[in-house]
């Protein structure tokens, strides 16, 4: 089992012991999840219908809803996977920071999705190089407030935070306004898989100090 596994089945493991929790964590979405039963049961817990986790689990029932609003199958979602997630869980759960481990990983998935369209981009594609850099900035800047948030237990969150940033994908992605040639000539003679390994790391740490704010 991997390690983000083992943080998404310790949370929901959580959760069972106590729906409440969940409210701690507006930022966290199912998309978070990358194991099918975590993600059904978070989707489950958000949508507020019965079965609900309190005073005790139905798992029986809780495995039926699981397969006919969700379509998970029976492998994935029986009474004693569901009863092995509860029992398993935390004696002193620490939802937040579970919640944290989970977002940073989506972030870390996220970014390498779009290194990879970058790069594939760059050989298949290599005029569309540049509007797609300004298209992945925008992604990471949407990752980069998400998890600003996360570390924030009770700040306010931006609907439009919710979710986690989309990989770069052209067919998706409508091609944002051309970059003004004067303001910034030397990106267009650059080498293109170094422009973009240069932005994509300006932008990951921010350096130069603004270099994720520049207009591109």
């Amino acid at each position: 089992m991997t390690s983000v596994e083992f943080v998404e089945k310790a949370l929901i493991g959580s959760l069972l012991h106590d729906s409440t929790l969940r409210d701690d964590l507006p930022w966290l979405n199912a998309e978070d999840f990358t194991n099918p039963l975590c993600r059904a049961m978070w989707r489950h817990l958000a949508s507020g219908n019965p079965p609900y986790c309190k005073p005790v689990v139905d798992f029986v029932e809780m495995s039926e809803v699981l397969g006919r609003d969700y379509e998970l199958h029976a492998s994935l979602r029986g009474p004693a996977e569901l009863a092995t997630l509860q029992v398993q869980a935390p004696v002193k759960p620490s939802v937040a920071e579970y919640g944290r481990i989970l977002v940073e990983a989506t972030t870390r998935r996220q970014i390498v999705a779009m290194g990879v369209r970058l790069e594939s981009l760059a050989r298949s594609e290599p005029g569309q190089i540049i509007d797609r850099v300004a298209d992945a900035l925008a992604s990471l800047e949407v990752l980069d407030q998400r998890w600003e948030v996360s570390k924030q237990q009770h700040a306010p969150v931006d609907p439009d935070l919710g979710a986690a940033a989309p990989p770069v994908r052209s067919d998706e992605l409508s091609p944002p306004a051309k970059p003004n040639i004067e303001t910034f000539p030397a990106a267009h003679d650059m080498d293109h898989e170094m422009a973009e390994k240069a932005v994509i790391g300006a932008a990951v740490h921010d350096w130069p100090p603004g270099a994720r704010g520049r207009p591109f």
